[in-house]
């Protein structure tokens, strides 16, 4: 009976994820496209049955089951919108059959692999072995310097190649802002935006432009090496199984995305290792040394700081961390009150930023819609699907918010970005009232709508088969030549190794071409291996790492709420997730 079930399962699971939803009625369709790769899909049913065959344990977790149910729900609602972009074609027979059936088949599958690696995980004992003199050289006894100078070279040869650095749009349009080319608004951190101007300024003392974008680039390069050499010293403390910290050593200092954003004039990188270097401060000197000094929360007040100063969700993402660890650390009065005393830092100078900063140096607000993404782009498709079923009242409103007719609002709307309608709206604060009782009425008209304009924006975050919405997944390789910023006041160009910049790129391009590598590339890929991690920290009660976990739930839920999927947005999760992974190992074997 055993192999029976394992055998029809294994059948279910290719059938679910070869067949083409656009061709779900044609099932000669899905029987014609086997034919090129039959004899490869009959191997791998007969490898997916023995697997299960085996993985299977009577040893079931409640944990186990609810990671399959959301991973499971993530494929079978990714699949559906990848394909036909809406939830609502499952009022067709077809489409639920295969709905149903795949969300049920994925549930069985993964929750059996899910457990299997639960169990696997408990019974598992890593010992380090005694290591040759180059692995002890570097991670023993040289752990920071070996790591800072491994990932600086790394740095610098990217830097070289692409001298003075990658200018992304956001770059250009942050030194606009500086330079009053663009009307100066906090939509970029106003305080890191001038920063970078007064070095751009610096440069242009010295020697020219392209020297103003390389004195931020190299300062870039230097906090990453820091921070990642700060990360292999931790490892060393704690011991950490020497496979994973050469594995952690590799991906930090090689892994061509995280080289390629070390040398990017872009907010996001200093944000990235902001956010990494909390997470293992706080965790390593609050939890591991209980280390209560006055010292420690000064450091961490001046790095949550910075990330308020870095981007804008970083106000947010250090508010639910703050409250996490406050709760946390109710017993401890010291850190406590520590705690709020950071919290109200954070909120005070929030106050002053908005409300004396920006005025005295001329620098507007940022304007509401940027804010509001999801709503905005709910209405758009609202428009697309149902525009003759809008009164008159709430035409007018919309043609006013977007600035043009009803029927041209289809041009700018993308089901998976929603920055054409966020760039194309103006919203008045006077007519708040007007916009929600506006958004309710259309909700309560077509409620599904709302929910396709949603999951369409987002579902490449838990859909692993989804690289990136905006073809940023490689990160950047070139100047942006967008004339919106890139209007040709700066004069910044890269050297004349194309050749150099060409091979750097194309290893770029091997990485994602390959079957497992490729996965590195995908915002889905990471959350859902913090997703297996959450449940299985859950199952093992380890709440202390939960609550220190705070500015990744942060930043998954500034994704959510951010216009559409970038990698660029996910790699606070990439970098930290390595780290959350060997504090698990530590708590666990602690524990043991």
């Amino acid at each position: 009976m055993k192999k029976i079930f394992c055998f029809l399962i294994s059948i279910l699971f290719i059938i679910c994820l070869k067949l083409d939803i656009n061709n779900i009625n044609n099932f000669n369709t899905f029987l014609n496209s086997l034919d090129s790769y039959g004899i490869f899909y009959a191997i791998f049913t007969c490898l997916l049955f023995y697997s299960l065959y085996k993985s299977i344990d009577k040893v079931k977790s409640k944990y186990s089951l609810l990671t399959s149910l959301f991973l499971s729900f993530s494929i079978a609602i990714g699949k559906i919108y990848n394909s036909i972009g809406s939830i609502t074609l499952l009022s067709n027979i077809y489409y639920l059959i295969y709905f149903i059936i795949s969300l049920i088949t994925y549930i069985i599958v993964i929750n059996i692999y899910i457990n299997k690696l639960y169990i696997i995980l408990d019974k598992l004992k890593i010992k380090n072995k005694k290591n040759n003199k180059l692995i002890n050289f570097i991670f023993n006894k040289h752990p920071f310097l070996s790591m800072f100078i491994f990932t600086l070279i790394i740095s610098l040869i990217y830097l070289i190649c692409f001298y003075p650095g990658v200018v992304t749009y956001d770059g250009f349009w942050q030194l606009d802002f500086y330079y009053g080319i663009t009307k100066f608004t906090d939509q970029h951190p106003a305080i890191l935006t001038m920063f970078m101007g007064k070095l751009m300024d610096l440069g242009k003392l010295i020697f020219n432009d392209n020297f103003g974008i390389f004195i931020y680039i190299f300062i870039q390069i230097i906090i990453n090496a820091l921070v990642y050499g700060y990360s292999i010293k931790i490892l060393n403390k704690l011991n950490t199984p020497i496979i994973l910290r050469i594995f952690i050593f590799l991906f930090y200092s090689l892994f061509p995305l995280l080289s390629i954003y070390s040398i990017t004039y872009v907010k996001d990188t200093l944000y990235y290792l902001i956010i990494l270097f909390i997470f293992m401060y706080q965790y390593y000197h609050l939890e591991i040394l209980k280390d209560n000094k006055l010292k420690v929360f000064i450091i961490l007040l001046i790095m949550y700081l910075l990330l308020f100063i870095l981007r804008q969700t970083g106000f947010y993402v250090s508010i639910i961390s703050l409250i996490l660890l406050i709760i946390y650390n109710r017993k401890n009065k010291f850190n406590f009150v520590s705690l709020i005393i950071i919290l109200l830092s954070l909120f005070s100078f929030n106050i002053y930023y908005k409300n004396i900063f920006l005025p005295q140096n001329n620098i507007e607000k940022a304007k509401l819609r940027h804010a509001l993404s999801i709503p905005l782009q709910q209405i758009g498709r609202y428009v697309v699907y149902y525009e003759f079923d809008i009164d008159k009242d709430s035409k007018e409103l919309i043609e006013y918010t977007f600035m043009r007719k009803i029927n041209e609002i289809k041009n700018i709307y993308n089901p998976t970005n929603a920055d054409g309608l966020v760039y194309n709206t103006r919203l008045n604060r006077k007519k708040i009232k007007e916009y929600i009782k506006l958004w309710f009425i259309l909700f309560k008209k077509h409620p599904l709508i709302y929910f396709d304009a949603t999951f369409n924006n987002i579902y490449g975050y838990y859909y692993p088969d989804i690289k990136d919405f905006k073809n940023e997944y490689l990160g950047t390789y070139f100047l942006t030549d967008n004339k919106t910023v890139n209007n040709g006041y700066f004069n910044i160009h890269f050297n004349k190794l194309e050749n150099m910049r060409s091979i750097l790129e194309n290893i770029a391009k091997i990485f994602i071409s390959l079957p497992l590598l490729s996965s590195l590339y995908s915002p889905g890929f990471y959350n859902w291996i913090f997703i297996i991690m959450f449940f299985y920290l859950l199952y093992k009660k380890q709440y202390k790492l939960l609550s220190y976990s705070g500015l990744l739930y942060g930043v998954i839920l500034s994704c959510i709420v951010s216009p559409t999927v970038l990698i660029r947005y996910m790699l606070p999760l990439v970098v930290t997730l390595p780290m959350l992974l060997s504090f698990s190992i530590y708590e666990l074997k602690s524990k043991k």
